[in-house]
């Protein structure tokens, strides 16, 4: 009868014929130099050294407790990027762009987020490469529904707001349909017209009744596909493009694919001129 090889060494288990239930492998060779440790021949089979206490394998706890401190921080300091660039959309824009520089920013939001320039710029590019690969596929999707658009400009177009009330809900009732395009609020109702129906609206309302009027106005009325509702960032490349180039956009209106903008007289060529390029 062939006796029984057994070895119990730190970090292995070795027992002939079966495999190690700890570690999952089956070894059926004792390794010399474990033989030669425990002093003892190779020729002697019935080699005990000291059994293994097997919570030594794991980690020591203090270096779990470094590994998840560190863990924690990297969090820590990426949600607050996250946090600091969904506040400046301008910013990571000047990223997606490549106007603003990655390290330059990382260095300015340092103070801020409290981690490393490195780990914050670790952040940036983690939170911004998929933000930006994001945001240009919805931009090519919303610029290719523009191209199918069509822009229609019209000149002395008035605007008035009138406060909400029962009474002016009623009086506004009556020229709705002549109205070029209207809204209402919690407070107040604002309706464009033509200038030719502008007395025709004026008499409906009393002073006290009236916000604010505004004549001479132009309006630009764009008519997209119906794909442009279920399209996010319709209206903020629209208006981005409006605001880099200075123009005041007085009054906005949609309805489904139909959109309306109100300027004043003197942004209104600009507007048209940035729109049509779009379009």
């Amino acid at each position: 009868m062939i006796p029984q090889r057994q070895i119990h060494v730190p970090f292995l288990f070795l027992d002939r014929g079966r495999a190690d239930r700890r570690l999952g492998r089956n070894v059926t060779r004792i390794p010399r130099r474990f033989k030669k440790s425990c002093g003892q021949k190779q020729t002697n089979l019935n080699i005990k050294c000291p059994k293994l206490d097997m919570g030594t394998m794991h980690p020591k706890p203090s270096i779990r407790k470094a590994k998840t401190s560190t863990q924690n921080q990297v969090q820590s300091v990426s949600k607050k990027v996250q946090a600091a660039l969904e506040e400046k959309p301008f910013l990571l824009e000047a990223l997606a762009q490549n106007y603003a520089n990655i390290s330059e920013v990382a260095r300015q939001m340092q103070k801020q987020t409290g981690g490393t320039t490195v780990a914050v710029r670790a952040a940036i590019k983690r939170y911004t490469s998929g933000k930006i690969a994001l945001q240009r596929a919805e931009e090519k999707k919303v610029l290719h529904l523009l191209h199918q658009s069509t822009l229609t400009l019209s000149t002395k177009v008035g605007m008035m707001v009138v406060e909400r009330t029962p009474l002016t809900e009623q009086k506004a009732a009556q020229v709705l349909i002549k109205a070029r395009a209207w809204a209402k609020g919690p407070s107040g109702m604002s309706l464009a017209v033509d200038e030719a129906h502008w007395e025709e609206l004026n008499r409906l309302f009393s002073p006290t009744e009236i916000i604010a009027a505004y004549h001479d106005l132009v309006a630009l009325t764009l008519v997209s596909p119906p794909g442009i509702v279920s399209s996010p960032g319709f209206v903020a490349i629209l208006t981005s493009r409006l605001a880099r180039e200075g123009v005041n956009l007085r009054e906005f209106w949609s309805a489904y694919n139909d959109t309306v903008m109100l300027f004043d007289k003197e942004d209104a060529l600009k507007a048209y001129r940035l729109l049509s390029d779009m379009t």
